[in-house]
């Protein structure tokens, strides 16, 4: 209950040669203290051409991360 999360997205786009980049940067306190720091990246190209295909690899991006920081405060102690 005491733990606050703060995600800035600072990178979340597609570029014209296919490519999906998104960046997230996530700071926690605990009971006001620093808990826990860091960076989370996901770069990959997109399965096909097109708007759909973008908002799917940016989909399953924004998912990705948030997995990985899930995983990462859970394993935190």
């Amino acid at each position: 209950k005491d733990l606050d999360i703060k995600i800035f997205v600072s990178k979340f786009y597609g570029t014209t040669d296919g490519n999906v980049t998104i960046e997230m940067n996530v700071g926690t306190t605990l009971k006001g203290k620093p808990y826990f720091d860091k960076i989370y990246s996901f770069n990959e190209v997109q399965a096909e051409d097109g708007y759909a295909s973008l908002v799917e690899t940016l989909k399953k991006g924004f998912f990705n991360l948030s997995a990985n920081l899930a995983q990462d405060l859970s394993l935190k102690d």
